[in-house]
């Protein structure tokens, strides 16, 4: 595994060549655990702020359902400070694993016998969503607000209303296209991509 990692990280930017199953699906794996350690770095002290920002901006009473809403009226707007912040990670977390994986999956590709420019399709997809996200943080923000200004609204409906997005669909897709083309079978022996390549 740490041979396969170390592999993806030396060749970022090489282009050539041809990656075995196992080493693309470690560095992915590597990827994944180095995105989920940022953005749970950033999601416990914004939780912590929000839910202490509620606390001081609300006498709460268990039996006093408007100071409920109140409550929540104050979460969202202790949480709609944390958008920029939460947008940059997102953005900044996505743009980190196009960077560790794109020479790897391009290599992965070679290896099943297929042209490394079919990489541009989940590729040009993830830019999409890159494109969408600041569009979608300020819908976000704007229901967030009315949730803080009419605490008694439905919060679930609202958001839904407010952002109305594709993204979530397309970045199932283009899990399922990277996952498709990459767990295909390795050519044996060479193809005119270069040599098979060893296992890690």
């Amino acid at each position: 595994m740490g041979g396969a990692i170390r592999h993806g990280l030396v060749n970022l930017t090489n282009l050539r060549g041809r990656d075995a199953r196992s080493a693309f699906w470690y560095l992915v794996l590597f990827t994944y655990i180095v995105s989920f350690a940022i953005s749970t770095a950033v999601s416990i002290p914004m939780m912590g702020q929000v839910m202490t920002t509620a606390f001081h901006q609300v006498q709460i009473s268990p039996h006093d359902p408007q100071a409920a809403r109140a409550m929540q009226g104050a979460m969202m707007g202790a949480m709609g400070g944390w958008l920029p912040v939460l947008m940059w990670v997102g953005i900044g977390t996505t743009v980190l694993k196009l960077v560790l994986l794109g020479g790897s999956f391009v290599r992965r590709l070679h290896d099943s016998g297929l042209p490394g420019w079919v990489a541009l399709i989940p590729f040009g997809l993830e830019a999409v969503i890159l494109i969408r996200i600041p569009s979608q943080m300020h819908r976000a923000a704007e229901a967030m607000q009315q949730l803080q200004a009419n605490p008694s609204s439905n919060p679930m409906a609202l958001t839904a209303q407010q952002s109305g997005s594709t993204s979530g669909a397309i970045s199932w897709l283009v899990i399922l296209i990277v996952i498709v083309l990459a767990v295909r079978q390795s050519t044996v022996g060479s193809n005119r991509y270069g040599d098979q390549p060893e296992g890690f």
